[in-house]
């Protein structure tokens, strides 16, 4: 698996991945602004056997004075895609910025920032975003490895078995 960032013709940055055994490629995720009331943005690319992981931040500001109380101009995505097989799924969370961490079975975990602390969440057969965790959890702590997820919750050592994608 390999990734690679072109840019497109206005200059944005296209991720793009190609599976090095048959050549294939695939648009992974790309950015946009139309310098007026949307734009959006990759980051956090983590990469892992056949699997890439990113987070999208898209923001839109169109409804201006218009807009509902409840209205969140930005929503941020956490997506995992299976390049081999061209299949992504995603959920739609905050993640905590280098927090993601990806297995190459396909699982992806991360903080998401909340008042008083943080939310661990997973995307694995088992649940889109699903919440494994909540409270003083150290970023640096977390662990993925196949399916087995590491972390300390303020002190404490805490494990989780996941399900692969």
């Amino acid at each position: 698996m390999r990734l690679y960032v072109v840019r497109d013709d206005e200059g944005n940055r296209v991720l793009h991945g190609c599976w090095r055994a048959t050549g294939r490629k695939l648009r992974i995720a790309a950015e946009y602004d139309d310098d007026y009331v949307t734009s959006g943005a990759y980051r956090d690319v983590v990469l892992a056997g056949r699997f890439v992981a990113f987070v999208f931040e898209a923001t839109d500001v169109s409804c201006k004075a218009a807009c509902p109380p409840d209205y969140d101009a930005t929503r941020v995505q956490v997506t995992v895609r299976d390049v081999k097989r061209r299949r992504s799924r995603f959920t739609l969370s905050d993640a905590a910025p280098r927090s993601l961490r990806l297995s190459s079975a396909g699982v992806a975990a991360w903080l998401a920032p909340v008042t008083g602390g943080a939310e661990l969440r997973a995307i694995d057969a088992g649940g889109l975003g699903r919440l494994v965790d909540t409270g003083a959890i150290d970023a640096a702590s977390l662990t993925l490895r196949g399916v087995r997820l590491d972390w300390l919750n303020a002190v404490t050592p805490k494990r989780a078995d996941l399900t692969p994608f």
